[in-house]
C-alpha cells in the first residue's frame, strides 16, 4: 500500500482501467500513472503539501501493487461450451463434405464449411484422431519419443499450456517394478538424460510441443512457442508459485473390438446401467458415462463431473439422484443446471422403479423405458439391438438371483470365453434384427 491511501486508491483505479486494456506492461503502466497524477493535480484532489517525491513513490507504490496483484478479467468467450462441442463433434462429417465440396478433404475447405479458423479446424481433427501429415511427422520418431508424445496427448488433451516436474514423466516413462524398490541413483541420472533427449527429439519433430526447462520444472506449450528466456521463467515461475502443475496422465488403453456375444459395448453400457439402477450407487463418473450412449444431457459433459462429485459426497442422504435434483438449483450457468437436474430426475427414476430384489428382466425393462435402449440399437446398432432382444428372453425365462446382475454378467463373459456358453449362429440371430437389416453393424 502507501502512506497516502487517498491519492494511491484514484492512481490505482485508473492503473486497473489501463492493464485491463492494454496488459501489465511495466513502462506504460508507469506513465499511466504518472499521467493519473498529473490529472488529481490539476483538480486539486491532493493536498498542496503533497510533494513530487511523495507523488513518484505513490506512482511506485501503484506499478508494484498492480504488476503483483492485480489480475485483469479474462474476456468472456465468443462461443459458450456446448456450441464448442457441437463444433468438435460435426467436424469430421464437414471434413468428408469438403470432398464433395472442393474435391478433397483439407482443413482449409473444412474451415470454409464451419466458418472456423483453419488452427480449429486442425486442433479439433488432431483430437479426434485425423491429422495425416501430423501422424506422419509421428511415424519418424523413435518408439521412446512416441511413448512420450503419447502421454502429452493426454496430459494436453484439453490444455494448451502448463508446468511439469521431470520426475512426473519418468515414472510415466518408467514405472517402478515394486512399490519398496528405490530406483538406484545411477538409473535415475541415465533416465533424466533420456528424457531430455526425447524432450529434444519431440521438440525438435514439429508435431506441435515445445518445451522450456528453467530450474527443476518443464513449460510446455501446445501449438506456441515461447516469446523468451525471460517471460518464459517468469511464467514458470509464477504458474509454480500458484502450484498449478499438471498431473501426468497415461493414454487410456485403446479399445479393442471383440467379437464375443456379451462383450458388445452397447450390452455392457446397459448392464453397467442395470447394475447402477439396483444399487442407487451412480458412481464414478466413468460408469455414469454409459448413459450418454443414449442420452447426452450436455454435449461436453465436462461440468457433470464436479457436481455429481459433490451429490455422491452429500450430507443431504444417499439418493445420488435427489441430490443432483436439488444441486441443480445452485448453478449459475442455466444450460448446465438443466443438464444436472434432468440427469438427477433420470437417475432418480431409475433407482425407484429397480430394485436389487427383482429378476433382471425387470430391470432390463425400466431401463429401456427410461433410456430408450431398444430404439437407439434399432436405429444406430441392428446387432447390438439383436442381441439385447435374445438376451431379453434369456432373462425372462430366469429366476430371482441373489447375484449382482453385473456379477452375472461377467459371468456369462467368462462363460462364452470358455466354450460353456455358445453364441446364437448368425441364422438365429437374424430373426430378432429390426425389420430390413443384416447381422453387420453400421
Amino acid at each position: 500500500m502507501s502512506d497516502n491511501p487517498i491519492a494511491f486508491d484514484a492512481i490505482r483505479k485508473a492503473a486497473y482501467a489501463w492493464a485491463n486494456v492494454h496488459g501489465k506492461d511495466e513502462a506504460g503502466l508507469r506513465l499511466e500513472c504518472l499521467s493519473a497524477l498529473r490529472l488529481l493535480r490539476e483538480r486539486g484532489q491532493v493536498s498542496s503539501a503533497f510533494t513530487q517525491e511523495e507523488g513518484e513513490q505513490v506512482v511506485q507504490d501503484v506499478v508494484a501493487w498492480t504488476l503483483q496483484r492485480y489480475n485483469p478479467a479474462k474476456p468472456k468467450p465468443k462461443r459458450d461450451r456446448e456450441e464448442r462441442a457441437s463444433t468438435f463433434l460435426l467436424m469430421p462429417a464437414a471434413y468428408e463434405e469438403a470432398a464433395n465440396l472442393y474435391g478433397k478433404s483439407t482443413l482449409r475447405g473444412t474451415a470454409r464449411i464451419t466458418e472456423q479458423s483453419k488452427s480449429t479446424v486442425g486442433r479439433h481433427m488432431q483430437r479426434q484422431g485425423v491429422a495425416p501429415r501430423r501422424n506422419r511427422k509421428i511415424a519418424a520418431l523413435s518408439k521412446s519419443a512416441q511413448r512420450l508424445l503419447e502421454l502429452l496427448d493426454s496430459t494436453f488433451y484439453r490444455r494448451d499450456s502448463g508446468i511439469i516436474k521431470p520426475e512426473w514423466l519418468i515414472h510415466a516413462l518408467w514405472p517402478m517394478s515394486g512399490a519398496n524398490e528405490p530406483t538406484p541413483r545411477t538409473t535415475q541420472k541415465s533416465r533424466e538424460k533420456r528424457l531430455n533427449a526425447l524432450i529434444e527429439e519431440v521438440s525438435k519433430g514439429g508435431v506441435g510441443y515445445h518445451f522450456f526447462r528453467h530450474d527443476d520444472i518443464f513449460g510446455v506449450m501446445r501449438g506456441r512457442r515461447f516469446s523468451g528466456y525471460k517471460d518464459a521463467a517468469i511464467w514458470i515461475e509464477e504458474q509454480a508459485r500458484l502450484n498449478r502443475f499438471v498431473s501426468v496422465e497415461r493414454p487410456s488403453p485403446k479399445a479393442m473390438e471383440s467379437s464375443l456375444f456379451w462383450e458388445d459395448a452397447v450390452v455392457r453400457d446397459v448392464f453397467t446401467i442395470m447394475g447402477m439402477s439396483r444399487t442407487g450407487v451412480f458412481y464414478p463418473f466413468e460408469r455414469v458415462a454409459s448413459l450418454f450412449r443414449f442420452e447426452r444431457f450436455l454435449l461436453d459433459p465436462t461440468p457433470i463431473v464436479p457436481w455429481l462429485e459433490r451429490a455422491y459426497r452429500s450430507d443431504m442422504g444417499p439418493d445420488i439422484g435427489e441430490n443432483l435434483a436439488y444441486l441443480s438449483g445452485n448453478i449459475t450457468d442455466e444450460a448446465t443446471g438443466k443438464a444436472i437436474g434432468k440427469l438427477g430426475a433420470r437417475l432418480d427414476r431409475l433407482h425407484k422403479f429397480s430394485s436389487p430384489y427383482e429378476i433382471y428382466s425387470d430391470t432390463l425393462v425400466t431401463v429401456d423405458m427410461e433410456l430408450g435402449v431398444l430404439q437407439y440399437c434399432r436405429e444406430n446398432a441392428p446387432l447390438s439391438y439383436a442381441r439385447l432382444a435374445f438376451i431379453q428372453e434369456i432373462l425372462a425365462n430366469q429366476e430371482y438371483s441373489e447375484l449382482d446382475v453385473e456379477d452375472w454378467y461377467e459371468q456369462m463373459i467368462e462363460a462364452e470365453k470358455a466354450g460353456e456358453w455358445i453364441a446364437p449362429s448368425p441364422e438365429v440371430l437374424g430373426q430378432y434384427l429390426p425389420a430390413d437389416e443384416t447381422t453387420e453393424n453400421p
